[in-house]
């Protein structure tokens, strides 16, 4: 799923920034949202993510923290809600593919989060993606 790129030469701290959602297919966002942006920042082995997206005449965030993963590219999230239960979700995050400026940053990146949900009647059905 993820670019050659992305495999061998992903730089965790040039996803550091004020990212725009350009383009999103989320189960946890309304179609009536709009406006994502994601503020990340990038402390070691953690990306502190700073996400807001407009509902209703609202902004609404989400507090996320993401911790670096052995792959390349692999972060698991977790949602510092107020919600104590969804706090204990993973939330596997990849980064399947970047473009880098004539600088060496980051100009966008793609990201794709999927849980794997049970398995019916030898079915394996996904329980979220974004």
């Amino acid at each position: 799923l993820q670019s050659p790129f992305v495999k061998e030469s992903f730089n965790q701290s040039k996803m550091d920034g004020f990212w725009y959602e350009l383009a999103m297919k989320d189960c946890t966002q309304p179609r009536m949202c709009s406006c994502q942006t994601s503020n990340k920042q990038n402390d070691g082995d953690t990306l502190h993510d700073e996400f807001s997206l407009e509902c209703a005449g609202d902004t609404y965030f989400a507090n996320l923290t993401f911790a670096l993963q052995p792959t390349p590219g692999v972060l698991h999230a977790t949602w510092n809600s107020i919600i104590p239960l969804v706090d204990r979700i993973i939330w596997p995050n990849m980064v399947v593919d970047v473009e880098e400026d004539d600088e060496g940053n980051y100009e966008w990146m793609i990201e794709f989060q999927c849980i794997q949900g049970r398995s019916f009647f030898g079915v394996e059905w996904i329980a979220f993606y974004a």
